[in-house]
């Protein structure tokens, strides 16, 4: 009943606003769920009532969605009824009076600057994969990238001379961030390595057959180093990311430059690394006051 409009839907949201392809896959995926329940209820997108929503939204949740996926579902539910009134589809906004799934922000785990440390020395050696993963791990902590943008890096990217990186985030926004002296160093290592044996390839980090480094290659060597370095959780690429926006927090860095280098779209996203440092002043408050 409500196809076509959500096909139009994910066309304006693509091309207006820019979401990345993972949100848009996401927001159809929820949207076809919630479609599909209208057609149960025998409603019509156009008007829908508020209760059917709500109704929708408790049923997901008894279904045990998490949080975080149940307030991603409500943003599309909102964004699309939004939608069919800005394009006269309706008068009808039944989302207006409705207030979104609360949304527990948990603190996100972080490793301190010696675990950070072990971590990116734990390739050690002169074969290609050794050195092409020191680079990775020096880049990822130096600018905070996040997996995705990582394995889609191409040289042209890069600037070493200068010491600054171009990044393509979500929804194809660029920024730019700079370069520390051990990831320029790291990556001259391997980009002198890399051009002997693939002198064609445009991306930046590649596997042993000259092919682009997959997400799941990267993952799988953070595990093995995370592994190799004593470090006593799981480590991933957002791990390291959470981990360069709170150790540039806690050097006094300004959160609106955090935000920048990070790529978040609201400064809201980026101040929960906020919470994280206010955590951190508590724990040495209570270990080092005589009255905690």
């Amino acid at each position: 009943m409500g196809t076509p409009f959500l096909q139009e839907f994910l066309r304006h949201c693509a091309v207006e606003k820019g979401l990345a392809s993972n949100t848009l896959l996401a927001y159809q995926r929820d949207l076809k769920t919630y479609l599909a329940f209208l057609e149960t209820q025998r409603l019509n997108p156009l008007n829908t009532p508020r209760t059917a929503i709500s109704d929708y939204l408790w049923a997901r949740r008894s279904q045990r969605l998490k949080t975080s996926s149940l307030f991603r579902a409500f943003e599309a539910i909102r964004g699309f009824h939004r939608f069919l009134v800005a394009e006269g589809h309706t008068v009808q906004d039944p989302t207006l009076s409705l207030n979104a799934p609360r949304l527990v922000r948990r603190l996100p785990p972080v490793l301190s600057v010696a675990e950070v440390r072990r971590l990116i020395t734990a390739p050690q050696g002169t074969r290609f994969l050794e050195v092409r993963d020191r680079a990775f791990l020096e880049l990822m902590y130096a600018t905070g990238m996040r997996v995705s943008e990582l394995v889609q890096l191409e040289i042209g990217q890069l600037d070493l001379q200068v010491g600054m990186v171009r990044v393509m985030g979500k929804g194809g926004k660029e920024r730019i961030i700079p370069l520390g002296h051990p990831a320029i160093v790291a990556l001259q290592r391997y980009l002198e390595i890399r051009r002997q044996r693939f002198p064609n390839a445009t991306t930046v980090f590649i596997s042993q057959r000259g092919q682009s480094m997959s997400r799941q290659a990267c993952w799988y060597r953070l595990r093995r180093y995370g592994h190799q370095a004593n470090i006593n959780q799981r480590v991933s690429p957002h791990l390291l990311r959470h981990s360069f926006a709170t150790h540039l927090l806690e050097g006094g860095a300004d959160l609106r430059a955090i935000q920048e280098m990070l790529g978040h779209a609201s400064i809201a996203t980026t101040q929960i690394y906020t919470h994280v440092d206010r955590d951190r002043l508590k724990s040495l408050h209570r270990k080092y006051h005589p009255r905690p």
